[in-house]
Order: structure tokens, then C-alpha cells, then sequence
């Protein structure tokens, strides 16, 4: 079990909070969310963000119905032709684009 990942239901509507450092998570019902938010308020200093666009790397993409995740951002940062030597291949099951095999 995480210790920074926490589940309460409240008649049978589900809550999530995740704690990542000093960002706070919530997803679940949004009733519970609403409440959870106003809760922590006046117990603690704390900013609301809106919904969550970018978090360690990953970019969020919320609907009405689905949420998307993705790492393209990331990967096109990292992974970059500026960034990559391409190195020969001296092994046969490798081939360059000019003698690839289809």
C-alpha cells in the first residue's frame, strides 16, 4: 500500500487523493471533491489549480467523459534527432533506411 494514496467512500461515491510532495491530487465524485477541497482549507494554506494539464512529465487532457495521458511532450524533449547519435549497426538484423528490407 502507498502511503501517499488514500480511498474514501462515502455512501458509495468514491474519492481519491493522491499526495506528491506539496501537490495535492483529487479525483473521484465531485460533490466529495468540492467538500474534500473546502475541508483542507481551512485546516491548511493551499492554492487551487483547476484541473491538472502537466504533472512529472505527463501531459493531461480531461473531458467530459475520459481523461487522456500522454508523454509526447517528454519523449519529443528527450528523444529529439538534436539529441540522438545515430550509430552504425554492424549486426545484420539491423539495416539502415537505404538497404532496409519490406
Amino acid at each position: 500500500m502507498d502511503v501517499n494514496l488514500y480511498r474514501i467512500v462515502v455512501e458509495g461515491k468514491l474519492l481519491i487523493i493522491v499526495l506528491y510532495v506539496d501537490d495535492l491530487i483529487l479525483t473521484g465524485d465531485d460533490k466529495l471533491i468540492k467538500s474534500c477541497k473546502e475541508d483542507l482549507a481551512r485546516e491548511f494554506e493551499m492554492k487551487d489549480l483547476g484541473l491538472m494539464h502537466y504533472f512529472l512529465g505527463m501531459e493531461i487532457w480531461q473531458g467530459d467523459e475520459d481523461i487522456f495521458v500522454s508523454q509526447g511532450k517528454y519523449a519529443m524533449y528527450n528523444f529529439s534527432t538534436d539529441q540522438l547519435a545515430l550509430i552504425p549497426c554492424k549486426n545484420s538484423h539491423c539495416r539502415s533506411p537505404g538497404n532496409a528490407m519490406y
